[in-house]
């Protein structure tokens, strides 16, 4: 059995993680509200993590 290769760009629905910043986390008050509201990165390995950064990191077992 062939497994198909993972896609790694940003905003795609395999992205590594999901970062938010911590301002906009306390601002909208839970990590669902942030992503309602449009606050939520979905980034590629290659992305670069900015400080005060919130993130989950999403990996297969």
């Amino acid at each position: 059995m062939s497994r198909r290769p993972r896609r790694s760009t940003p905003g795609s629905a395999t992205s590594p993680h999901e970062g938010t910043p911590f301002a906009d986390l306390v601002e909208t008050g839970s990590v669902a509200e942030a992503r309602a509201a449009d606050k939520v990165r979905k980034e590629g390995k290659d992305c670069v993590m900015q400080d005060g950064d919130v993130v989950e990191f999403r990996f297969g077992v």
